[in-house]
């Protein structure tokens, strides 16, 4: 990842500039949290740890700056949702027994959202950009429409599968309602609901 290189570089360049700084995060740095809003301490797994200090940076800068930490994305081609969809000619594993919960937000909505951040102005810290849609693993699974077999894991197997960092994310039970940029942001996402509407 550039992030190291590239976000002190154009923080040091709007020092002396009105220009606004969105920079973006992810709502995994928060860890097992049911209840995650922008006052959040961060409780990072190792895959993304190496966020903290250039949030921090970002932060902590005198530049017009936000950081928008959007949920897990859903939407178009690609997203870790994929990993539970499956192709209906085999059973599809879970992540862990699928009870944890993912917190969501479709990839449109999360454009409006940037859109309206950049037009408003500066966040001073994070922007959750989360639906407020918090379905768990195995209600991701069960919707997306395979008709597959679904088959739990436990921790360990979903680590030798897809590696422990990338599991270790995976199977963190978080949720959000993303009020704050509803709020502060006028930000309301239209896409309905995963368990209710098309997800293309």
């Amino acid at each position: 990842d550039l992030d190291p290189i590239f976000v002190p570089h154009v923080l040091n360049e709007l020092v002396h500039s009105p220009t606004q700084f969105v920079h973006t995060s992810g709502i995994w740095l928060f860890g097992d949290n049911q209840a995650i809003t922008e006052a959040s301490e961060p409780a990072a797994p190792e895959i993304v740890a190496w966020r903290i200090p250039i949030d921090q940076q970002v932060i902590n800068s005198n530049v017009n700056t936000a950081i928008v930490a959007p949920a897990v994305v859903y939407g178009g081609q690609g997203g870790v949702t994929q990993l539970l969809a499956g192709d209906g000619s085999a059973p599809v594993p879970l992540v862990g027994d699928g009870r944890q919960h993912w917190t969501l937000v479709h990839v449109d909505d999360l454009a409006e959202l940037y859109v309206r951040v950049l037009e408003k102005g500066a966040a001073v810290g994070y922007v959750i950009g989360a639906s407020g849609e918090n379905p768990t693993v195995r209600e991701i699974a069960v919707s997306a429409g395979t008709y597959a077999p679904l088959i739990e894991e436990n921790p360990d197997a979903s680590r030798a599968r897809l590696g422990a960092p990338f599991a270790d994310a995976l199977l963190q039970d978080q949720a959000a309602t993303g009020e704050y940029a509803r709020e502060a942001y006028d930000w309301a996402p239209s896409h309905g609901g995963w368990l209710t509407t098309d997800r293309a």
